[in-house]
């Protein structure tokens, strides 16, 4: 620019970065003049050509040293450091030296007094012109109370890790001890209720077995929350049908139902997809300890089930799944520890109802296990309603057109069945012929207590297959040589050789290669099991023994096609009983053959005539007599195991006492016939025990 003639250059330059690091230089120095005054860190200057080393106030410190004790030489400072470090400590500074990487080490040092500190050293070499490392400057700082801190987590996760090792190790201990001595009760009750015994004698004895299952449920309960509480229970995800989960609850509960008068609702709208990817043994498990907890805490009125889709993404689908009842409730206050481990509502519940109050302490952590979550509604005196939500990948299998599932269509799926094979056959079949194809089979039982073995032999004698015993593994192999087998029953804790080595034995032998081997024992935990699996077993049950489980373990892996002649099940009722579940009549009443035929002949004559009693009822306009006659017949047709004239008398007794209506009375009197004729077809000596 021009000024009286002359000419005035300006230069402009920005310095704003410069400025910024000069502050940041300035704050950072401020830092450290504070954090050196608190005798935090300590400052270091190593003149390597000299090997003179200097220290402020705060390394003195840091060393436990008084200046007058430190000459500052290189080797005073490496004479300090505790001699398990020293090596490691002069390798990095070595590498630093080389220009290789900075020296940042953390090391141990020993005061003069003994005691031992932690330090971490940071530091920045300069170089000369030639590459030569003439000078190293740093900063020392103390670790040992964050060291210890870390010490003292790592011990207490340790310590942590071990209690939980030992209480897994003491619960599978005391679980198989337990099981054992059950397996006894169980076993042995079950086998004599299938006698003819006096009525006395079988009140005793049903006790004692339907006591001992309880204890078995209790057992199971506690091991199950101990799997949770570990984390040791895994997820077997896997093609499953949602409505034969639900049709395996109703199964699982039908008689208890029916027992206590409760209407049993279900809902599983259209849109919710049946065939689904996930562990169905977790949400079963779930709904059977939800379904339970109604039916138990509800005396009168009704209990179900409802599932609905609450979103649904490509290939995926959220399912809401409720319990409802309308039994005693629950009130707040109680609501907030119902989900704590042996909690009940209140002690009252445990005195009158029983349980361990585990249960839905499980069913938290199994939802929270799948992702999920669980929630309660209740109002003391109405009942409560239990909901989780669960997510799950959906099967290519769905078809669009899949009806709902309700109530009705449960029995109508038990009709297709008949409908499908012909209509004398049973929808359930029946115990006997469940195994009559592998009726007559070699069992070899590998056990070495005694009562197990009687227990054992008495289910195999009952399910109609031959057997030898062999105390150990050792006497399972010389057995193996002489004899065939169609599979092995083999316990796992024996004498002379357990039974995983004498599963790894019978492998080894190309010749047992497709011999199934069963473990059957008390070691219940999820690695017993993966122990019997890798050793070669093919499938793996736990004591005690129930004999409906053992049928159909049996059934599934033995494979034969000699039929056995029945001369020692002349008691028995014939295999085939159309419109009965007879097998499961057997399994949940505890009682011998020969007594349901006597009851199921009992039975025939009550209710020959019932439905023209039920019309005259009606067409007199006593309703109420015609629910409860139908009621009474329903109960009792259950109890035997007639499960579908039962539910047809259901049906037919909620459309008289709520609509005065008999749509249902067609159907009624199929079931009613069928059962009857299948009844009077029983031979006149399947009722002598001989």
């Amino acid at each position: 620019m021009e000024a009286r003639g002359g000419c005035l250059v300006v230069f402009v330059r920005d310095i704003t970065q410069r400025k910024c690091a000069e502050q940041l230089l300035k704050q950072s120095q401020e830092r450290l003049s504070v954090a050196n005054r608190a005798g935090v860190i300590g400052v270091w200057d190593w003149d390597i050509t000299s090997n003179s080393i200097v220290w402020d106030e705060v390394m003195y410190r840091l060393y436990g040293m008084r200046a007058e004790d430190f000459d500052g030489a290189y080797q005073a400072w490496v004479s300090a450091i505790h001699p398990e470090d020293r090596v490691q400590t002069e390798t990095a500074i070595q590498a630093a030296l080389r220009g290789e990487r900075e020296y940042d080490p953390e090391f141990r040092v020993v005061w003069p007094d003994g005691s031992i500190r932690y330090i971490k050293s940071a530091s920045r070499t300069q170089f000369d012109e030639h590459g030569k490392a003439v000078r190293m400057t740093g900063i020392n700082y103390d670790l040992t109370e964050q060291k210890r801190a870390e010490q003292a987590l790592s011990s207490a996760k340790l310590e942590a890790e071990n209690a939980n090792r030992a209480k897994s190790e003491f619960v599978s201990n005391m679980s198989h001890e337990i099981r054992t001595p059950m397996n006894a009760i169980i076993g042995l009750s079950s086998l004599a209720l299938r006698q003819d015994l006096s009525p006395k004698l079988h009140d005793y004895v049903s006790k004692i077995h339907s006591s001992s299952l309880a204890l078995l449920y209790l057992i199971n309960d506690i091991l199950d929350f101990s799997k949770v509480e570990s984390g040791c229970l895994e997820l077997d995800v896997h093609e499953f049908k949602l409505n034969e989960v639900i049709r395996n609850i109703f199964d699982l509960f039908f008689v208890r139902i029916e027992e206590k008068s409760l209407k049993f609702l279900l809902d599983i709208p259209l849109n919710v997809p049946l065939n689904l990817l996930g562990d169905d043994l977790r949400p079963s498990q779930v709904l059977s300890n939800l379904v339970a907890n109604a039916v138990k805490f509800t005396d009168a009125g009704e209990v179900g089930i409802k599932v609905c889709q609450l979103s649904a993404e490509l290939g995926y689908t959220t399912l809401r799944f409720c319990v409802f009842d309308s039994g005693i409730g629950i009130s707040s206050e109680q609501l907030t520890h119902l989900f704590q481990p042996f909690m009940q509502a209140d002690n009252s519940i445990t005195r009158r109802y029983g349980g361990t109050g585990l249960g839905l302490t499980i069913c938290k952590r199994l939802v929270a296990m799948m992702g999920g979550e669980i929630t309660v509604e209740s109002v003391p005196g109405k009942g409560s309603t239990f909901c989780f939500t669960l997510r799950f990948a959906v099967s290519a299998a769905n078809q669009p057109d899949c009806q709902s599932v309700t109530a009705a269509t449960l029995f109508k799926d038990v009709s297709a069945v008949q409908e499908e094979h012909g209509k004398d056959a049973p929808a359930h079949p029946a115990t006997h012929e469940m195994v009559a194809a592998v009726r007559g089979a070699r069992i070899l039982l590998v056990e070495d207590n005694v009562i197990n073995q009687q227990v054992a032999q008495g289910m195999l004698e009952h399910l109609g297959f031959e057997f030898d015993v062999a105390p150990n593994g050792q006497q399972a192999l010389e057995h193996l040589q002489r004899d065939s087998y169609n599979a092995v029953l083999m316990d796992l804790q024996m004498p002379v050789m357990d039974g995983l080595t004498a599963a790894r034995e019978i492998r080894s032998n190309p010749r047992f290669a497709d011999l199934p081997i069963i473990a059957m024992t008390a070691a219940a935990m999820a690695k017993d099991k993966d122990a019997s699996l890798a050793a070669g077993m093919n499938d793996h049950i736990t004591k005690p023994i129930i004999i409906r489980e053992l049928r159909l373990v049996l059934d599934k892996w033995v494979k034969v096609g000699q039929q056995f002649d029945d001369t020692n099940h002349t008691e028995s009722p014939p295999s085939e009983l159309p419109v009965f579940s007879l097998d499961h009549f057997l399994e949940m009443n505890s009682i011998s053959p020969a007594s349901a035929v006597n009851l199921l002949r009992q039975f025939s004559k009550m209710y020959l005539n019932a439905a023209e009693e039920v019309k005259l009822l009606v067409n007199a306009g006593k309703y109420e007599e015609a629910g409860q006659f139908l009621h009474s017949l329903r109960g009792a047709a259950s109890m035997l195991g007639a499960k579908e004239l039962s539910l047809a008398a259901s049906v037919l007794e909620e459309e008289i006492l709520q609509e005065n209506s008999v749509d249902g009375m067609e159907l009624f009197e199929l079931k009613l016939a069928q059962t009857l004729d299948t009844i009077a077809r029983l031979p006149d000596g399947s009722h002598n025990s001989g």
